[in-house]
C-alpha cells in the first residue's frame, strides 16, 4: 500500500503568498525611505527673505544683491523642476537646495543694505532739501532787489519746481526719488551761484574805492558837523549821518537797472560818485512829494562820458542826462525810478527837515557783500572786512 505525503498546512501557504506580494510594497518603501526629499524647508526660507526684501524696496534701493538673489532662486527652482522630472528614487535635491539657500542669504543681505540706503538717502534728501529751502529763500529774497533778476529768477523757479518734487516724495517716503530731485536742484542753485558769484565779483572790482568815499563823507561830516548822506545801492539803504555818527537809516528804491554807473540818459540806472543838494523841492514842486535835487552830472561823470564816446560804447545819439534827485513816493518793494533815489513819503518828509543844501550825498555800489551772494560767492577773505554801518553806531 503506498504512502500519501502529508499536505502543507494551508495558513503556511496563505503566509507565503502574502509576503510575495507584500515585497514590493517593502521594497518601494525602501525606495522612497532611500530616495531625496524636496527641500520644503529650504524653499519657504528663501521665499521668506526674498518677499522681505521686495518689502523694503531692494530692487531699488539694493539692486546688485536683489539682481543676484533673484538669479538664485531662478536657479533653485530650475533644478527642483528638473529633478521632479526624474523618476524619485532617483532625484537629488542638493542643488535645488543649495541655491535656495544662497537666495535666501542673499535675500537678507539685499534687506540689510536696502534698509541702510533708505536711512542713508532719507537722512541725506532731508538736510538736502532743507538747506535747498533755505538757500533758495535767501536767493529770492537777495535776488528780487537784483537788476537782471528775471533770468535768474525764471531758472530759479526750475530749481523751486524740483525742490518741491523733492519735498513730494520725501512725504511719501521715496528717499530715491527725493535724492534724485534734491541732486538736481541742487544742480540748478549751483549754476545760479556761480553766475551770481561771477556777477558780484565784477560789481565788487569797485568796493575799495567805494568804501573809501564812504569814510571820506563821514570824515566830512564829523569835521564840520554837518550833516552828509551815503547811499548804499546793493543794500537799498539811505544813511543819514550827523557829526560823523549814523543816525537814521531808510530804505531806498532805485532804477531797475542800477548795478553799475550810470552810463547815459534813459538807461535806468542810478550814478555811483559823490554828489552835492544843490536844491530842495518842497510839497507842491515835485510830482514825487518831496525833492533834493543832485548836482549830477558832476566833473567825473562828465569824464567819464566823453570817454565812453570816445570808445564808442554809447548808442549814437546818447546823451549824458541829468534830473537825479532823491525824493518820495517809494515804499514800493521795488526799483522803479528813471535813475533817481526813492524813499517813502514818511521818510523823505524825515530826511527833507534835516538835509540842507550843500549836504553831501556819495552814492556807492556796495559796501559788503551781499548775504543772499555768499551761496556762490568767493570765500570769505576774497573780499576786504565789510564797512557797512551797524545797528551799533545807532545812538
Amino acid at each position: 500500500m503506498r504512502l500519501r505525503r502529508a499536505a502543507r498546512p494551508a495558513s503556511g501557504r496563505r503566509r507565503w503568498i502574502a509576503g510575495l506580494l507584500l515585497l514590493p510594497g517593502l521594497l518601494g518603501l525602501l525606495a522612497y525611505t532611500l530616495a531625496d526629499t524636496a527641500p520644503v524647508a529650504a524653499f519657504e526660507t528663501a521665499r521668506q527673505a526674498l518677499g522681505q526684501a521686495r518689502a523694503t524696496e531692494a530692487e531699488r534701493y539694493a539692486p546688485e544683491p536683489w539682481q543676484q538673489a533673484q538669479a538664485r532662486w531662478q536657479e533653485a527652482l530650475r533644478h527642483w523642476q528638473q529633478e521632479n522630472r526624474r523618476w524619485f528614487i532617483l532625484r537629488n535635491y542638493d542643488a535645488a537646495r543649495q541655491a535656495a539657500g544662497e537666495a535666501a542669504r542673499l535675500g537678507e543681505a539685499a534687506t540689510r543694505r536696502a534698509r541702510h540706503a533708505r536711512d542713508s538717502l532719507a537722512w541725506h534728501a532731508t538736510l538736502t532739501l532743507a538747506l535747498l529751502r533755505d538757500q533758495l529763500d535767501s536767493l529770492q529774497a537777495g535776488l528780487s532787489r537784483l537788476s537782471h533778476r528775471p533770468r535768474w529768477q525764471t531758472t530759479l523757479a526750475t530749481a523751486h519746481a524740483r525742490l518741491v518734487r523733492g519735498e513730494a516724495a520725501l512725504e511719501r517716503k521715496d528717499f530715491l526719488a527725493a535724492a534724485e530731485a534734491a541732486a538736481a536742484a541742487q544742480a540748478v542753485v549751483q549754476q545760479v551761484g556761480q553766475a551770481l558769484e561771477q556777477t558780484v565779483t565784477q560789481y565788487l572790482a569797485r568796493l575799495p574805492l567805494w568804501r573809501r568815499w564812504h569814510d571820506d563823507t563821514v570824515a566830512w561830516s564829523a569835521r564840520h558837523r554837518a550833516p552828509a548822506i551815503v547811499v548804499d545801492k546793493m543794500a537799498h539803504r539811505l544813511y543819514l549821518y550827523e557829526a560823523g555818527r549814523l543816525r537814521h537809516t531808510f530804505d531806498a528804491e532805485l532804477g531797475p537797472n542800477w548795478m553799475g554807473p550810470k552810463r547815459h540818459e534813459g538807461d535806468l540806472s542810478t550814478p555811483e560818485g559823490q554828489y552835492r543838494v544843490v536844491r530842495k523841492r518842497g510839497a507842491g514842486e515835485t510830482i514825487y512829494h518831496r525833492a533834493l535835487d543832485l548836482d549830477y552830472p558832476n566833473a567825473a561823470d562828465r569824464q567819464r562820458f566823453l570817454e565812453a564816446r570816445r570808445r564808442g560804447t554809447l548808442p549814437p545819439h546818447a546823451r549824458i542826462g541829468g534830473n537825479i534827485e532823491i525824493h518820495g513816493e517809494g515804499g514800493r518793494g521795488a526799483d522803479w525810478t528813471r535813475g533817481c533815489i526813492a524813499l517813502a513819503n514818511a521818510d523823505m518828509e524825515r530826511l527833507f527837515e534835516l538835509v540842507p543844501t550843500g549836504t553831501p550825498v556819495t552814492i556807492v555800489g556796495a559796501l559788503e557783500v551781499p548775504a543772499f551772494a555768499r551761496i556762490g560767492a568767493p570765500p570769505p577773505g576774497h573780499f576786504p572786512a565789510a564797512g557797512r554801518p551797524s545797528a551799533g553806531n545807532l545812538p
